[in-house]
């Protein structure tokens, strides 16, 4: 798999020779700090990813369009289904109650933080997911077993 990192490689030293002819530039020098800073936070980004593969409850990406960005393995089971499956695809696809479709879509766009509860289309088995909004464009899911709270 090619990264977005190799792909700008080229424009990366066409634009530093570009800036190296409005002035005194060191060209070697930017283009190696550039590689550097590529470089770590490439890193980040998979030490950011294995601490989302291996969290004990799983955890859903999505952007603004209800579409799945990112999908730990914990999640993916949830739902009896592989994470590269799951990849770009809408969250509802994953909902087993039709009707509970709209208000999972409605819920999504509101500031609530109140669990909302689901039963998963291929697991059937009873789920509760927790919203955090992330940025303007990604919001982070939580999904666990639901507990039902019993009165004594």
């Amino acid at each position: 798999m090619t990264s977005p990192i190799d792909n700008k490689d080229s424009a990366n030293k066409a634009l530093l020779g570009v800036a190296s002819l409005s002035g005194n530039v060191d060209v070697d020098s930017l283009y190696a700090q550039l590689q550097h800073a590529e470089s770590q936070l490439h890193k980040a980004e998979q030490r950011l990813q294995i601490i989302f593969d291996i969290m004990p409850f799983g955890l859903v990406s999505i952007d603004q369009n209800h579409r799945i960005i990112n999908i730990n393995e914990f999640a993916a089971a949830q739902f009896g289904l592989r994470k590269e499956h799951l990849k770009n695809r809408a969250i509802h696809c994953l909902i087993d109650e039709m009707e509970r479709v709209h208000s999972l879509l409605k819920w999504l766009g509101t500031d609530s933080f109140q669990p909302f509860e689901l039963t998963a289309a291929a697991t059937k088995e009873r789920l509760s997911i927790n919203k955090m909004r992330v940025g303007f464009n990604e919001i982070l899911l939580a999904i666990y077993p639901h507990h039902e709270k019993h009165s004594s």
